[in-house]
């Protein structure tokens, strides 16, 4: 049975004939649950780290990317860029040319420079998410971000504490 079909129910008496115990039932329907999250098809989905794996956060954040990746049935290419940008934009345009069927990046280099291969991935039909550092460059439907945008971020860092400033008298004229 797939999502959204309906399954004419069983007649009362045929119910009862073959109802099993409740542990058995649980333990019977956990694969069929598994089963129908599982890609149909092959994907592949690329992770390109700006960073490197020595970080503790960074790490974290491949960890949860091959476990939902395992939970979905999709194979995993992990890139790790080594905070080098030209070789960052290597990885995401090699992974353009594999033809993966998404790629993930994280990095808070100059999102700009990640433009023009976002756009070669997106023209070809590949989704792009993108963490870290916000591209202005591209709408959320475009290229779904997760994180912040560092410009707005230090603004309002910036006012907060020029309010805080002039109210405690240390400068005028903020």
């Amino acid at each position: 049975m797939g999502i959204g079909c309906k399954e004419e129910a069983a007649p009362a008496e045929e119910a009862v004939e073959e109802a099993v115990p409740a542990e058995e039932a649980v333990e019977e329907a956990a694969p069929a649950e598994e089963e129908s999250v599982v890609a149909e098809e092959e994907l592949v989905f690329a992770y390109i780290l700006f960073g490197d794996l020595a970080h503790p956060f960074l790490a974290e954040t491949v960890e949860g990317f091959e476990a939902a990746c395992n939970l979905y049935g999709v194979e995993m290419a992990l890139s790790v860029a080594d905070y080098d940008e030209t070789k960052m934009i290597s990885l995401i345009d090699a992974a353009v040319a594999a033809d993966v069927d998404g790629i993930f990046t994280f990095t808070w280099q100059d999102a700009a420079s990640l433009t023009p291969s976002f756009q070669r991935a997106l023209d070809k039909g590949i989704n792009v998410v993108h963490m870290s550092s916000k591209t202005q460059d591209f709408t959320g439907e475009e290229v779904p971000h997760i994180g912040f945008e560092f410009y707005s971020q230090g603004y309002t860092v910036g006012e907060y504490w020029a309010s805080r400033i002039a109210a405690e008298g240390l400068a005028t004229d903020l």
